[in-house]
């Protein structure tokens, strides 16, 4: 992605130079980010989106062997509220959504919140976090 744009990498890790990126740029790179810690531990991500606008998107949705959604927020910074998320949830009947932002490790409001950081931990979360029996699928 960095090469695309025509950046060198440490402009991300420079906080200084991080800020002059734009939001957009940031929270593509944090999106594709989860999408490979999502597919290099095996599991199989969906997009959804609410009719044909954007009005409404999660990033990602994963299934459960019985059928059961678990939707994925990404957000690349600290405002973490989304409409899109809540909504899904209300319609889907989803048991619980997960949310990677730069925030710290939460439970509120059925919305598991995980620091960007800890996306490598997705296999673990797939054991940990879904019901006995009803696992995530996997490719």
């Amino acid at each position: 992605m960095f090469y695309k744009f025509n950046l060198a990498a440490e402009a991300y890790l420079d906080k200084s130079l991080r800020q002059a990126l734009s939001a957009r740029f940031t929270g593509a790179l944090a999106e594709n980010y989860i999408m490979q810690a999502l597919t290099a531990n095996s599991l199989q991500p969906f997009y959804w989106t609410q009719g044909n606008t954007s009005q409404y998107e999660v990033e990602f949705v994963l299934q459960t062997r019985h059928g059961g959604l678990v939707p994925i927020e990404v957000k690349s910074g600290r405002n973490v509220s989304s409409a899109s998320l809540r909504n899904f949830v209300d319609k889907s009947k989803a048991p619980y959504a997960i949310r990677f932002s730069s925030k710290n490790i939460g439970y509120e409001g059925g919305i598991l919140s995980l620091p960007l950081y800890a996306a490598y931990l997705c296999g673990i979360l797939r054991r940990r976090t879904v019901a006995d029996n009803d696992g995530l699928i996997r490719q």
